[in-house]
């Protein structure tokens, strides 16, 4: 058997048996929603310094960076979810299966790092930004004025169905682009064609976690191959348990009430070890493991070709980056004099 021969791999059925078709709409909505969050809000700050060529250079490289390793994360779910004979196959099976245990361990500790860490930055800014257009006073602390904003989305999310948080993803999403046009329009009059001289090459590998961060879409990638079915012709195109939800909630808000500026370094922190470590090193080791497996059954799909250098090259940069932010952190520590 090989993927040439089926159109899918399983089907998905409702409680009426009723053969239930991903949307390859639906799912590229997913994925547009995903990407545009924390980290594309801090892209001018980050960048700045850069300037606009340098900057450029870096958001485009970071975006085909992205798509190469999201479709390495997605061929090997696939190979994954054919070699178990089912869907529903998550970031951390595929890290076990290829990894091993410690693989898995080390993948879990990064998504809840990647996790934790946005979900304080979303609480701390949106209580900040909540707290300005409500009248919030500068004495009151901004936390509290986080709640109605991500309680609200929690809720939506603890209770509404998957086809109905697709719907709302969907609002979220156009509401988004019709909110940055507005801004884009708002603020061309102050835009200095000046400015576009600037160029501080020097700058950019302090921007690419952060642009890491911003063209994250990943985490959605085993959703997508499972509602899709195992289609690999439309991959390239396109829960209610109240401990883990409160696990998921409870301690970002924490954080963000105990730390109200951690804004920029938990998008920082997400970027580095998050991002980079769990959808840059991990799905060039998985595909290298799967691909290198003598016992490997379902080897006829290559999401991306290269062969072992796209792999070498995919991984060397994630793990670069990551050796480079971790240098600059020991050199920030402060030096304490012995006397």
């Amino acid at each position: 058997m090989s993927y040439k021969d089926t159109q899918r791999l399983f089907s998905s059925l409702d409680s009426s048996l009723t053969h239930q078709k991903g949307s390859v709409t639906g799912a590229s909505i997913l994925v547009a929603g995903t990407t545009i969050g924390a980290g594309i809000l801090a892209l001018p700050y980050t960048t700045q310094d850069a300037g606009f060529v340098p900057s450029s250079a870096a958001i485009l490289g970071t975006y085909a960076f992205s798509i190469v390793t999201g479709l390495l994360l997605a061929e090997a779910n696939i190979n994954l979810m054919c070699e178990l004979g089912q869907g529903g196959v998550s970031i951390t099976s595929i890290a076990q299966a290829t990894l091993g245990r410690t693989g898995a361990r080390l993948s879990s500790a990064a998504y809840l790092l990647l996790h934790y860490s946005l979900l304080v930055a979303y609480t701390a800014k949106s209580g900040e930004i909540c707290s300005g257009l409500l009248g919030g006073s500068a004495d009151s602390s901004t936390i509290f004025w986080s709640v109605p904003f991500c309680g609200t989305l929690a809720a939506g999310c603890y209770f509404l169905k998957p086809q109905d948080l697709d719907r709302g993803n969907g609002i979220l999403l156009a509401a988004v682009v019709l909110s940055f046009m507005g801004l884009v329009w708002l603020t061309s009059a102050q835009i200095n064609p000046a400015n576009l001289a600037h160029s501080e090459w020097t700058a950019v590998p302090g921007t690419l976690p952060v642009l890491s961060l911003a063209f994250v879409y990943q985490n959605v990638v085993p959703i997508i191959c499972s509602r899709l079915e195992g289609d690999i012709d439309k991959l390239p195109s396109g829960q209610q348990n109240r401990l883990p939800f409160a696990l998921t909630v409870v301690p970002p808000f924490g954080l963000a009430a105990l730390f109200p500026d951690l804004f920029f370094k938990a998008l920082d922190l997400a970027g580095t070890y998050g991002v980079l470590s769990l959808f840059g090193v991990l799905p060039a080791a998985a595909v290298w493991s799967q691909r290198s497996a003598d016992n490997q059954q379902f080897s006829a799909f290559r999401a991306v070709p290269g062969g072992n250098l796209t792999l070498l090259a995919t991984g060397a940069i994630a793990g670069g980056i990551i050796v480079n932010q971790l240098f600059n952190a020991v050199l920030s520590i402060p030096q304490v004099e012995i006397r």
